[in-house]
């Protein structure tokens, strides 16, 4: 890009400014910059990535403070004991809680389509299985009994029974052999 362009900004000088107090961020932007906000600043000047490497690291090297640090970790460290000693006594209730059988699960499943389209054909295969057993089981329940009208020598509604579960089976034999 030409120097001679309107738009043409020179970020090396302009990180220079910036550096050298120059520039005051704050100054352009008051109600976006604040002085102690570095990530505002590297983002405002960010065409320039090492040098501000340099000068946020200088930066941090000058405002550290090893009291103010090590104060913080132990702090960190103490809350994080004192939710420790808490860990014994919450496990014992929830194993009395199970004893009891007086614990609940609270559980939120979020399924995708296409898994609630495998697991309703599942369902649906199942339940299409035990009313073929149940036709089955009734069926020949009926069979044992003396009722007219008889095809075969066996009640036509038993009859009728086995010949609705053999299709419903062969249905879902074969619909199980298709998704296989």
């Amino acid at each position: 890009m030409s120097i001679n362009n309107i738009y043409y900004v020179d970020m090396e000088k302009r990180f220079d400014d910036f550096k050298n107090g120059i520039i005051n961020m704050r100054a352009l932007h008051p109600m976006v910059y604040d002085e102690n906000n570095v990530a505002l600043a590297v983002r405002g000047l960010s065409r320039s990535p090492g040098k501000m490497v340099d000068y946020m690291s200088d930066n941090y090297l000058k405002n550290f403070n090893l009291k103010n640090e090590l104060l913080s970790m132990l702090k960190s460290l103490n809350f994080s004991f004192r939710k420790s000693l808490d860990i014994p006594a919450q496990i014992s209730d929830s194993l009395k809680m199970f004893s009891k059988g007086i614990s609940k699960l609270n559980m939120e499943l979020n399924m995708s389509d296409d898994m609630n389209k495998e697991i309703g054909g599942f369902v649906n295969k199942i339940v299409m299985a035990m009313i073929t057993s149940a036709l089955l089981i009734g069926s020949s329940m009926i069979c044992t009994t003396d009722m007219q009208p008889k095809i075969l020598g066996i009640p036509a509604l038993g009859a009728l029974g086995f010949l609705v579960a053999s299709i419903f089976g062969i249905w879902i034999l074969f619909s199980i052999i298709k998704k296989s």
